[in-house]
């Protein structure tokens, strides 16, 4: 039980380390592209570590329960597993500066709800059985498989995609994040498969495939960190000056506030914004907050989405 509870514990601690980071990038650059990355990890680090802790701890339910809790947790699993790859599409897309349409969604999260459909209506055919079955082993749903096999495909995709980029530096830090997150799905499959596996003990052979499944998203992560870090006032700098004046003028900012929504813009924290205009953190707060008041949004991503749109 100790052993299985400091695996979890890591477990946790690696996932909010990632989760943690990508919300500080997220608040940083807000946009889409990060909203759908933050998204998908939040899902992926999720069913890495709860199908640890399911696996894990089945044994400890009662035998009355096992059946309808594995079929539950089947069920949810699916669905999971579809958003988990909507989303990472999605962010793929939006950073190569092309959308996924809702149609195209649809169409990828098709076959996770027919499995859906499929899984559970043999579910209830299991739970309605009279008598009811002794045994509680219950297959997996094909949705986890399908899942690895979509990410394959749609990150051979972006490396082909990105070669009609014409911003040669996006070109190559799409192929090279492609590379990299083919590189560990491709391991980690590799581990699971291969005679390394067989001489693991059960709680380590799946606290270290979770572990592993954690991993995969970390030089990623880095690739996109370091692609925005380079473009911290980059493209936004493009943008301001022909923008920010059309902004003033439709709704009503102070010089101040014009000031301030340049540098939150720009990627620039409350904390780091109040630093350079020398006034406190409250002060900031509620100039902000008139911000998206006179420009009717709630948050910086509707802030940024109203700024492209006038483009």
């Amino acid at each position: 039980m100790l052993e299985l509870f400091l695996i979890i514990c890591f477990l946790i601690t690696s996932a909010l380390i990632q989760i943690l980071a990508a919300s500080v990038l997220f608040r940083r650059h807000t946009n889409l592209v990060l909203f759908s990355y933050l998204i998908f990890l939040v899902l992926w680090d999720f069913y890495a570590i709860f199908e640890f802790v399911f696996i894990s701890y089945i044994r400890f339910i009662p035998k009355t329960g096992r059946l309808s809790f594995l079929l539950f947790i089947g069920i949810s699993f699916i669905m999971i597993h579809g958003l988990t790859f909507i989303f990472f599409a999605d962010f793929m897309r939006r950073w190569m500066k092309k959308r996924l349409s809702l149609l195209l969604k649809g169409i990828l999260f098709l076959p996770f709800l027919i499995i859906q459909i499929i899984y559970t209506h043999h579910a209830i055919q299991r739970l309605t059985e009279d008598p009811a079955p002794k045994f509680f082993q219950v297959k997996a749903p094909f949705s986890t498989k399908l899942m690895l096999i979509f990410f394959f495909a749609w990150l051979f995709y972006s490396l082909f995609d990105a070669t009609t980029l014409k911003n040669p530096h996006l070109k190559k830090t799409i192929r090279l994040f492609s590379t990299f997150t083919l590189g560990g799905l491709a391991s980690f499959v590799f581990f699971l498969y291969s005679p390394l596996s067989d001489d693991l003990n059960f709680v380590w052979l799946f606290g270290i495939s979770s572990l592993w499944t954690l991993g995969i998203n970390v030089p990623g992560f880095m690739v996109l960190r370091n692609w925005y870090g380079k473009q911290k006032e980059g493209n936004l700098s493009k943008i301001l000056p022909e923008n920010l004046s059309r902004l003033k003028d439709q709704y009503g900012f102070s010089a101040r506030e014009q000031e301030i929504l340049s540098l939150v813009l720009t990627g620039r924290t409350n904390r780091e914004i109040g630093h350079q205009l020398h006034i406190s953190l409250e002060t900031v707060k509620k100039h902000i907050y008139n911000i998206f008041k006179k420009a009717g949004v709630k948050n910086r991503l509707q802030l940024m989405n109203l700024l492209h749109k006038k483009e």
